[in-house]
């Protein structure tokens, strides 16, 4: 084929397109149609086949859409018959693609970034994705720099090379920062959060619900949650109430009914589960310490096992098992022998 025979199929097509404009874009809602401004349809039309153009604003589209600058299916505020808005097929923008929601299910390919209200799609996007708002249900696929979900239903598989936020998480999230205010499912990255009410990207609203744990896995270098049910894995793990497992160099949690496992072990409040590392450290220990230092604080009602076990607290508060090298309880002076101690 010579080598000017694309340029002139092309060339055909846009000019097809652009006779076809005045046949169907104004009179019939199927067709192809060629869009260079930015005027709407009137509010009857709708876009169904093939559109191409350089800017439009649709009320309703089911097809492929390929726009030069910017794709847009939004229902004005002031009339609609409650189906406008609606976009199922392809939309393919060098800018922006915006859609109120899909029926089925919906592609957005752009530059800039995409944006869907509630529906299904896949999001493709160098820079930024959005999806969802509060209320509505978005299950889909996101990929691009930084992906935000506002959706409080559906599931999503977040991945931005920056950064990730999910209103209500039941997917996976893969990025270098990862955040949800109600977490279940995975987060992959260097920094994944979990704390309620907040986002790496955008804030969520307010509210005075306690946020619920984390019930899935944090594989990242710093794991954060407001309470966790299931794993965090990594270099530093926090968490507020922990009924699952810690593992990583440092696990902290304000309550722990779980298994820490790691360099340095430390519970503030009370630790109803088992810590096993170099250094394990609870305020109020009712469950297990198995390291080369272990230390209850203000009341210990469980077991020590280790080469240095300490109680610091009263005696009133001492209901234990030490069994170690050197044990200390309720003030007493340091026993090196015998190496196991009951303390009641």
């Amino acid at each position: 084929m010579p080598r000017h025979r694309p340029a002139l199929v092309l060339s055909a097509l846009l000019l097809l397109a652009l006779a076809a404009d005045a046949a169907l874009a104004e009179t019939a809602p199927f067709g192809l149609c060629f869009s260079s401004t930015a005027e709407s349809p009137a509010p009857e039309d709708a876009v169904a086949g093939l559109r191409l153009g350089v800017l439009a604003r649709h009320r309703r589209m089911a097809g492929l859409s390929i726009l030069l600058l910017a794709n847009d299916v939004l229902t004005p505020e002031d009339e609609g018959d409650g189906k406008d808005g609606t976009a199922d097929g392809i939309q393919i923008a060098t800018l922006l693609n915006a859609a109120d929601r899909s029926d089925l299910f919906l592609m957005q390919a752009a530059f800039l970034g995409n944006g869907i209200g509630e529906g299904a799609a896949l999001q493709i996007a160098p820079l930024v994705n959005f999806a969802g708002r509060s209320g509505s249900r978005f299950t889909g696929v996101q990929i691009g720099a930084m992906n935000q979900s506002m959706s409080t239903g559906g599931g999503v598989l977040q991945a931005g090379c920056l950064a990730n936020g999910a209103r209500r998480l039941r997917g996976v999230q893969i990025g270098t920062l990862n955040s949800t205010a109600d977490g279940g499912g995975v987060q992959i990255g260097l920094l994944n959060a979990s704390i309620g009410r907040t986002s790496l990207l955008i804030p969520f609203e307010e509210d005075d619900t306690e946020p619920p744990p984390f019930r899935g896995v944090q594989l990242g270098a710093v794991n954060r949650s407001s309470g966790s049910s299931g794993v965090q894995l990594g270099a530093i793990n926090w968490t507020e109430t922990a009924s699952g497992i810690q593992v990583g160099a440092v696990n902290w949690a304000e309550t722990s009914s779980g298994l820490q496992l790691g360099i340095a072990n430390v519970v503030r409040a009370d630790c109803f589960g088992a810590q096993i590392g170099l250094v394990n450290v609870s305020e109020r220990l009712h469950g297990v310490q198995i390291g080369l230092f272990n230390d209850a604080l203000s009341a210990c009602r469980g077991a020590q096992i280790g080469l240095f076990n300490v109680y610091s607290g009263s005696r009133q508060d001492l209901s234990a098992i030490q069994f170690g090298a050197a044990n200390m309880a309720g003030g007493s002076a340091m026993f090196v022998l015998p190496i196991f101690r009951l303390s009641f």
